[in-house]
Formats: C-alpha cells, structure tokens, sequence
C-alpha cells in the first residue's frame, strides 16, 4: 500500500486482480459518418477516431436499431475492450425495427382524419344519388321516377381501430 492509496483502494485493487474481470467504461463521441453495415464512425472526446462502433450492441439489422444523426453527440459503450455500440443519443435520424421491411409508422391523427374525409366524400355522394332523378325520360323502355334510395350506413373511422398503443412517436 502506498502512502497515498487508502486502504479501500487497495482492498478494491487486490480484488479486481484476485477475479481478473475487467471494466468497460462509456465515453462521450461526435458521429463521423454512418456506414451501410449498421456501424459508424466516431470521433471520441480525446480525439481519436473509431471506426465499426455498432448502432445497437449486437451485430446485424435484425432487433432495433437506432440511426444517429451525423454530427450529433453519442455515448458509446463498450461490450469487451475492443466492440463499442451507441448506447445513448443526443440527435436521431432514423430508428429501425425488425430490419424496417414494413416501412415507415403512420402518423395516426393525419390517417383518421383522411379517412374520415373519404367517408364524409363517399356520404355526399350518397345523398347526391338517393335525391337524382330522371324527369320525364321517355326514351325506349327506361323507367322514369325516383330511385329507391341507398340505406346503408357508412361508419366514421376511429384510430382505435387501428392503432398500436405500445409505440409511439
């Protein structure tokens, strides 16, 4: 022990060489550039540049996966004393689930009222019909008069319907 290490330092020294684990540690990073293989590359606050550091901590596309914005401020993580992944961020540009195949999220308010729209469109043209009627058609064998009118009813759309609660943005 030295003069200047306390007793607890030490005991925590003698341990951590006793059960030989090593720690990792994060670090504040600025986003370089976003690779096409789900990595990037940072620059790390003492200057140096790492290049592969994953976007989520395991490799591939699969899971979520979250894309950072070039320029912004991360935090890297490290699994082992060589594999980092970004484990917090300051900007995003884009996040990803399951590989993303489904395309993007709905912006559920802008959808219900579309589609309420259509259903109020489909209603006036409803009404438009059911008041149509051909005066005096005299013309071959036509039936002249007032069509029976259209009685089904058209339902209003309700974000309920459709809408995943567990996610949203």
């Amino acid at each position: 022990m030295s003069g200047k290490e306390s007793l607890f330092e030490t005991i925590g020294r003698y341990i951590s060489a006793f059960v030989g684990k090593e720690r990792y540690y994060s670090d504040t990073a600025i986003v370089k550039s976003v690779q096409d293989d789900y990595t990037c590359t940072v620059q790390v606050t003492d200057g140096a540049l790492l290049e592969g550091v994953r976007l989520q901590q395991t490799e591939g596309e699969e899971g979520f996966f979250v894309v950072p914005a070039v320029n912004s401020t991360v935090i890297i993580s490290y699994t082992d004393s060589t594999t980092a992944y970004i484990s917090m961020f300051s900007e995003i540009e884009n996040i990803v689930f399951n590989g993303g195949d489904n395309g993007g999220l709905i912006n559920i308010t802008d959808l219900t009222a579309k589609l309420n729209g259509l259903v109020n469109e489909v209603r006036a043209l409803k009404t438009a019909l059911d008041g149509h009627t051909h005066i005096d058609v005299t013309a071959g064998a036509g039936i002249s008069g007032i069509p029976s009118p259209f009685t089904a009813n058209f339902s209003d759309f309700d974000k309920s319907d459709y809408e995943d609660d567990k996610f949203t943005h």
